[in-house]
């Protein structure tokens, strides 16, 4: 890999520094009309030039993949991929300029295709795989959770700034020297992450979505779960200033990689992975400190061993299908119930298990709910919880100074969740079967 990436840095990496650093120049206004001409061509020269190097960038990335991909072993069998040089350009070369054309719009559709052309090219024991997400549902995935929300932000600012500048009291200056101006970038930084965290889940489960034999291979999980556990490792590199990020990928990893499942009629496949906190942490990052400090060049051995570790360490194990199961109860509802729960309800008839529902439903308590509470109501989130105790130690001290209730933003989720259990088990024992709560 090492002559593939040395091409790689000479022919793009290393140029396209150069141009952003020549782009720099052209800050600040133009003197005159005549110089002003002269700046709008020379930036276009050099925007031209920035085109002809992201072309270059993802021919020399198809070799990056190819080699990457023939690299994978699983279970002592080599992964393989047929795909040549000229099919991938007669798929690259089209879908880039159409996005170019349509401004972007079309760059969903051409994501859904380079993925699938990869996909159709890559083999494991001669049967190929097959990406099944569609450009479409990318193109909502982005419309729902980045165009729509941001201009509803821009709107909402602009609407600010309009009453601000009316009353006087619009926000000027230095965000370092004045609070206003501080607190409305902080804002508006918030607002841009709570954004992107439904991007990265409904992003990472489009990607997630291919066929391999008779399995069809997705990301099962919640949204709310999940978007919280995104949103907590994103903050805490934000607050480590990134010293915490090598660690918060790899259980990033870990917790797509173990709602990932492949599914036949046959049989189920799940996945995992072996994570060693504080081990891992120091790996990746004396992998990466090697790749800084030679200024890149020991990228490709830092790559191939990091990708050695993380691959050797993931896992597949059958689900065993022990008799099938007549359960009446939705996979919503049961991802709430503790394990010996759902295996009481299983042995029940259809008409006690509609019974067991109707009593959990008129219980349990929902996320989104929970949410207006905490965000909206007075903070009242454990007194929806039914934990007033809680809930007046955390109005007396003001939500632990506002970091408590940060935390509860994050985890909530997780809260009414263990609260379901708990009703969950409430509700079996008053059909006289003793359970005990499994926490896991």
């Amino acid at each position: 890999m090492f002559p593939v990436w040395l091409i790689f840095m000479v022919l793009f990496l290393i140029p396209y520094i150069y141009v952003q650093f020549k782009l720099q120049d052209f800050k600040g206004p133009a003197h005159d009309h005549q110089e002003a001409l002269g700046r709008f061509g020379e930036m276009s020269k050099w925007y031209g030039v920035m085109f002809v190097l992201i072309i270059i960038e993802y021919a020399i990335l198809f070799f990056i993949a190819k080699l990457s991909i023939k690299s994978i072993q699983y279970k002592e069998e080599s992964f393989s991929f047929v795909g040549n040089f000229g099919e991938f350009l007669s798929v690259y070369i089209p879908g880039f300029l159409l996005s170019i054309i349509t401004i972007g719009i079309y760059s969903p559709w051409f994501m859904a295709n380079m993925i699938n052309f990869f996909a159709q090219k890559t083999s494991y024991k001669s049967d190929n795989l097959e990406f099944k997400s569609k450009g479409f549902d990318l193109f909502l995935i982005i419309l729902f959770t980045i165009i729509i929300p941001m201009i509803v932000l821009m709107f909402g600012i602009g609407i600010f700034a309009f009453i601000a500048g009316m009353n006087g009291t619009m926000p000027q200056g230095d965000p370092t020297t004045n609070p206003l101006a501080a607190l409305s970038a902080a804002a508006m930084m918030f607002a841009i992450f709570l954004m992107v965290i439904p991007y990265i889940y409904y992003a990472y489960k489009w990607r997630v979505n291919f066929s391999y034999k008779s399995y069809n291979i997705q990301w099962e999980t919640s949204f709310w779960s999940s978007a919280a556990k995104i949103a907590l490792e994103i903050l805490l590199s934000m607050i480590t200033v990134g010293i915490y990020t090598p660690l918060a990928v790899l259980k990033l990893y870990k917790y797509f990689v173990e709602r990932t499942i492949a599914k036949s009629e046959t049989g189920s496949k799940k996945f995992g992975y072996d994570i060693e906190p504080g081990k891992d942490f120091l790996f990746l990052w004396g992998q990466s400190l090697l790749g800084l400090i030679t200024l890149g060049i020991y990228y490709p051995w830092a790559f191939c061993k990091v990708s050695d570790r993380v691959l050797g360490k993931t896992y597949s194990e059958e689900v065993e299908v022990e008799r099938e199961s007549k359960s009446y109860i939705s996979p919503t509802v049961a991802e709430n119930l503790p394990l010996m729960v759902k295996n009481e309800l299983d042995k029940m008839s259809e008409q006690k298990q509609e019974e067991f529902i109707e009593e959990y439903n008129r219980k349990a308590k929902s996320v989104g709910i929970a949410y207006l509470f905490l965000i909206v109501v007075l903070a009242m989130h454990y007194g929806y919880l039914k934990k007033w105790g809680l809930q007046i130690v955390f109005w007396i001290t003001g939500g632990g100074f506002f970091i408590w209730w940060l935390i509860d933003l994050f985890r909530l989720p997780s809260l009414v969740k263990n609260y379901n259990k708990d009703i969950g088990t409430e509700t079996m024992n008053k059909f006289e079967i003793n359970v005990k709560l499994i926490t896991s």
